[in-house]
This record gives C-alpha cells, sequence and structure tokens, in this order.
C-alpha cells in the first residue's frame, strides 16, 4: 500500500515545488501565497502544509530547484566548455546571466531577497555564485596573464554587478543606454561586449 503511495505522493510534491515557482516568478516573493500557489497547482492549502509543512520550507525548496537545475547547472555547463576560447566562454557565461535576470527577474530577486533586504549572505545562492565566480577567475588567469588575480577579480565584479543590475531594472537605464533590453537579444550582447572591452580588453 506504501508503496504505490509513494510515487503519487511524490508527483504532488513534484506539481507544487513547480507552481511555487510560477507563482514566485509571477507574483514575486512577496506576493507568494500558500493560497496562491495552491491554486495554480489545482490542491487546496491543506496539501501545502501536508507535504511541505511551511511556506518558507516550500519557497526554499523551489528556489533551491531553480539553482539545482537552472541557474547554476547552465551556468557550470558553460564553463566546463573546452571547444571555446576563455574570453568567449565568458562572453557566454555573463549572456547567460543577463538573459536569466531579464527572463526570470522575481525568481532572481527572491533568491537575492535575503542578502538584499536582510544582509544574510549565508544563502545557498551567494555561496554557489562565489564558487563561480572564483572558477571565472581561474579559467581566465591564463588568458591575462599580466593581469594579477586581485585585478581579475575586480574587473569581474564590476562586470557581474553591472550586469545584473542592469538586467534586473531594465527601465532604469535603457534610456540611458539607448537600448531596449527585454525585447532585443542583440542589445544584450552588445552590452555585455562593452564591458568585456572595456575591463578585460581581448
Amino acid at each position: 500500500m506504501e508503496k504505490s503511495a509513494q510515487p503519487q505522493e511524490d508527483s504532488i510534491r513534484e506539481k507544487i515545488v513547480l507552481a511555487a515557482i510560477d507563482v514566485i516568478e509571477r507574483e514575486g516573493f512577496q506576493g507568494t501565497t500558500v493560497r496562491a500557489i495552491a491554486k495554480e497547482a489545482g490542491l487546496n492549502s491543506a496539501a501545502i502544509n501536508y507535504y511541505f509543512g511551511t511556506k518558507e520550507n516550500l519557497v526554499n525548496l523551489a528556489l533551491k530547484r531553480t539553482l539545482d537545475e537552472g541557474f547554476v547547472n547552465n551556468l557550470r555547463e558553460i564553463i566546463k566548455r573546452s571547444d571555446i576560447p576563455p574570453r568567449e566562454m565568458l562572453m557566454m557565461f555573463l549572456e547567460s546571466i543577463m538573459t536569466g535576470c531579464l527572463r526570470w527577474p522575481r525568481l532572481v530577486r527572491t533568491h537575492l531577497y535575503k542578502p538584499f533586504i536582510d544582509g544574510d549572505y549565508s544563502t545557498e545562492m551567494v555561496e554557489r555564485f562565489h564558487g563561480l565566480q572564483n572558477d571565472l577567475i581561474s579559467l581566465i588567469a591564463g588568458h591575462y596573464p599580466d593581469r594579477v588575480p586581485a585585478q581579475l577579480k575586480t574587473a569581474l565584479v564590476q562586470i557581474l554587478s553591472s550586469i545584473m543590475f542592469t538586467g534586473l531594472m531594465p527601465g532604469l537605464f535603457a534610456p540611458s543606454l539607448d537600448a531596449d533590453f527585454t525585447e532585443n537579444e542583440d542589445s544584450q550582447k552588445r552590452y555585455v561586449r562593452s564591458l568585456m572591452d572595456r575591463l578585460l580588453p581581448a
């Protein structure tokens, strides 16, 4: 009896997690409620409490899923590529971050909620992001033998912060840059390349 029930329970749990991800992206962190998630999943609120206990548990699991299967995996796959030069690999990595910020802004903001609002930098998102930055420095160091690691780190942080800030609030900077990042992929690429050319020239 228990064995036959387990696949069904796993399926329901999966349905709820995916619903939570959709609601977070649509409504943002503050607008995400147990009721909204239950409605998205086609269940009642009691089911959420039964399977996850609290909204916080569910939201944390949903965010971990987006890290495991989205953000981190995609970026790590780019870093692993050996068929392209380090500089082009870095370009792809940075373009992927900007695309992610523009495509899933509320999910990214939810990941950044604790460090940005609460000053809590002990989150899994922050830890993994630090790891990715260190991996990038190691990979591109050989491409810039005349730059000391501290210089490379400073340049990379400047590029990453510009891309993330602009990607999360394109309407704030688009008029100054005369670019429509939300609709034009070429504009995104030009912006990333301009940062690279200025801070990490070929």
